[in-house]
């Protein structure tokens, strides 16, 4: 009987000290890193830091096509303000800016007989298109590293050429550090 006290003793001192060394790290994520895709937000890589209420987000999302004569760009930049913070589930409002540059390269246009007579002209066209919308935002599974966003609201396109309702999405991977 008293193997019995001593090893249930030990056996509960053993758990208390394990339980304590093991206390769950509470984890501030002020840094996340992931893909994004939007009309105002940008389409492309994005990195969002958000501190506390405020933050912004960065899109950027270059592509080409043609082998390089063709190039599309994307830059988004979009401010947040968190209103709502909850277990499941974060929030926000946001204003957005996306910047798309297009450049189009149609190859040459030939006047005389032979390519290299010197009498050709280029057919590039750029275009700049800036998209602005406002809204409110979603953050799910924010208990985990890696959460969903999804948000909706209203924007302009093209210099107000197009006024429509919008959604933006993204995923992303949080970077956690330990709160202080």
């Amino acid at each position: 009987m008293k193997k019995l006290i001593v090893a249930a003793i030990l056996l509960s001192s053993s758990l208390m000290v394990y339980s304590q060394k093991n206390e769950k790290e509470v984890l501030s994520y002020k840094h996340s890193i992931g893909l994004g895709a939007g009309f105002t937000t940008g389409v492309g890589i994005s990195y969002r830091f958000v501190p506390k209420k405020l933050g912004f987000q960065v899109n950027l999302g270059p592509m080409y096509s043609n082998y390089g004569k063709d190039i599309k760009v994307s830059l988004g930049l979009t401010l947040l303000d968190k209103f709502f913070e909850g277990k499941w589930c974060n929030l926000y409002f946001y204003v957005a800016n996306n910047l798309r540059y297009t450049k189009n390269s149609d190859g040459q246009l030939f006047l005389g007989d032979m390519p290299n007579n010197g009498n050709s002209i280029s057919n590039n066209t750029e275009t700049y298109h800036l998209n602005s919308g406002l809204g409110m935002g979603w953050e799910f599974n924010t208990q985990k590293p890696v959460v969903f966003n999804f948000m909706m609201g209203y924007a302009q396109y093209n210099g107000f050429e197009k006024l429509r309702p919008t959604i933006e999405g993204a995923i992303y991977y949080r970077i956690g550090t330990k709160k202080s």
